[in-house]
């Protein structure tokens, strides 16, 4: 006779402190909810959601419920890093002068209905 699988059983299988009872708290889990992740994130459900459906993040489904494996949120964070550039002393600034379209040529006097 087969032995039938707890929630315990399979937090200890999956490495997942969270899915035992109330602890897991502020630990690294293997997999973690969606409402975890997007906890850890900073951002809503909807966007975790948003990002699985784009393909942009992995998750596994166990009965229905959605997990993210720490490795994929960890692969995910590694693609949407972006570096900053830092700024060259070097290089000539751009002005931010304002242009007169009058001395450019590209309006004249009677442009306005003054006669002059």
């Amino acid at each position: 006779m087969t032995k039938l699988l707890t929630v315990d059983d399979l937090a200890e299988r999956w490495e997942c402190t969270s899915m035992k009872g109330r602890g897991g708290v502020g630990m690294t889990t293997a997999l973690m909810t969606v409402a975890e992740v997007a906890r850890e994130l900073r951002v809503s459900p909807a966007t975790v959601y948003r990002e699985i459906a784009d393909g942009k993040l992995a998750i596994r489904q166990v009965r229905r419920k959605s997990f993210v494996h720490r490795a994929d949120l960890d692969a995910y964070l590694k693609a949407a890093r972006r570096e900053v550039q830092p700024v060259d002393s070097t290089a000539p600034q751009q002005s931010r002068r304002r242009i007169s379209l009058k001395a450019t040529g590209l309006i004249g006097d009677d442009d306005f209905g003054y006669s002059g």
